[in-house]
């Protein structure tokens, strides 16, 4: 697996390019970064880009969707299926805070708990993490023990809960689920540096 990192985005938010090495398919995790620098990587790789996910749909993580799926017409846009209400309304996408009041076409694929997305032969396992909203979700890469978590967590700490439709209870139980997973996996969030779980829930 490969990750390039863009970490200059809306609200100093992460942008992932992930791929496979040997079939060179590759997915953007979050478009909170624009898509110059995704496709000069992609052409310089060789890459195939094949999904777009969205953690969430808040401003600062989809705000360049469609410029993505300008710059790329084939790939496919993906989020949970409870998160296109959040795409959609200003104010939940937390755009109208800001004086935008954006909207977000729905995706082409929406998936729910237990679903995958494969590149080649890595398989990223969907969670289903509501709390920072009711669609997040996590991407986990079990065999390169890799996850992508949005803003559910982040190195010392996690995402807010008091934006539209976030829910402390629900977000405090995907956080419990996540301590399920190896102590040794790393994530990615949607904000900050890259850690370890063992580091975060203190193993």
């Amino acid at each position: 697996m490969q990750i390039r990192t863009f970490s200059n985005g809306l609200l100093g938010s992460n942008t992932y390019l992930v791929w496979d090495g040997d079939s060179r398919e590759a997915m953007v995790i979050d478009c909170g970064n624009a898509p110059r620098e995704t496709a000069k990587t992609c052409e310089k790789q060789g890459l195939k880009l094949k999904y777009i996910a969205l953690t969430h749909g808040h401003y600062d993580h989809a705000d360049y969707v469609e410029l993505y799926k300008a710059s790329f017409p084939k790939v496919q846009v993906v989020c949970h299926a409870d998160e296109v209400r959040v795409l959609t309304d200003p104010e939940a996408n937390v755009s109208m805070l800001l004086g935008l009041k954006k909207s977000y076409p729905a995706p082409d694929l929406t998936v729910d708990e237990g679903a995958s997305l494969t590149l080649g032969g890595l398989t990223f396992k969907v969670i289903h993490t509501p709390g920072h909203t009711p669609g997040s979700i996590c991407l986990y890469c079990e065999s390169k023990k890799t996850l992508f978590t949005g803003d559910t967590l982040f190195v010392g700490g996690y995402g807010r809960t008091d934006f539209k439709y976030g829910s402390l209870a629900d977000l405090t139980a995907s956080l419990r689920r996540l301590t399920a997973l190896p102590e040794d996996t790393e994530f990615y969030s949607g904000h900050g540096e890259a850690g370890r779980l063992c580091r975060e829930f203190k193993y």
